[in-house]
């Protein structure tokens, strides 16, 4: 594998045209995805131009490196700790979705990437769930607009983090309990992760109490009321 990155990453180079750094980061992330924690060694010299890669003008460019940063998170585990905050900070930007972004699946799909590769950094190293500024980043993040591919990552540690208690949560109870009235209606998540957010809408309910349920009832449609009425009984 060491032989790999340098001739591919010269078409991540500034000068490339945005195709060519789109397809070597992406396909970095794939080439790692494979390898599994064999990457380990070589995330001193990988992660930092990932995460520089976060910053690049072209959306699918970040997007990839998003990704990118999540693969190296589940298979650097320990070896990836060093570069997690600097990464949570580069990420934190692709949450930020301007109002003329809205709706553009490339842009929307490039935010759900950075939440999930948030979880996933997450999920490497305990002490980043109890830090309120991380969870917050993560929450803001939610509910995924377009790529529900990472559902089964960002739900369960949206549910993890609940149970977990604490401060930086409670404040987003209420968002929580809109978050998983959300998911109970979209239909690319699957009906596992909805199974396992039914118990958490429940608890949510029953610590903002009816006053803040109705709260979360008035910002649903017809449709996301009805549902999460039922589940609620």
């Amino acid at each position: 594998f060491r032989r790999v990155p340098p001739p591919l990453l010269k078409f991540n180079q500034p000068h490339r045209a945005a195709p060519d750094r789109v397809m070597a980061i992406g396909t970095l992330g794939d080439i790692v995805e494979e390898m599994g924690p064999r990457v380990k060694p070589y995330l001193k010299d990988l992660f930092p131009v990932v995460i520089k890669a976060l910053t690049d003008q072209e959306c699918g460019v970040r997007r990839n490196a998003a990704y990118t940063v999540g693969v190296f998170a589940i298979h650097g585990k320990e070896a990836a700790r060093p570069y997690a905050k600097p990464a949570i900070t580069a990420l934190s930007r692709l949450l930020e979705l301007r109002a003329e972004h809205k709706g553009d699946d490339g842009y929307e799909a490039c935010r759900d990437n950075a939440c999930s590769a948030i979880s996933k950094l997450m999920g490497q190293d305990v002490s980043l769930a109890r830090e309120p500024k991380v969870v917050n980043l993560f929450m803001t993040g939610l509910p995924l607009l377009n790529d529900q591919e990472e559902a089964k990552e960002v739900y369960p540690r949206m549910a993890q983090l609940l149970r977990q208690g604490g401060e930086a949560m409670k404040a987003h109870h209420p968002h929580a309990l809109f978050i998983c009235a959300r998911v109970f209606m979209t239909p690319d998540v699957s009906e596992d992760v909805k199974r396992g957010l039914v118990p958490i809408a429940k608890t949510l309910a029953a610590q903002i109490g009816k006053p803040g349920v109705s709260s979360v009832m008035n910002k649903l449609t017809e449709s996301e009321r009805a549902t999460l009425a039922k589940v609620l009984g």
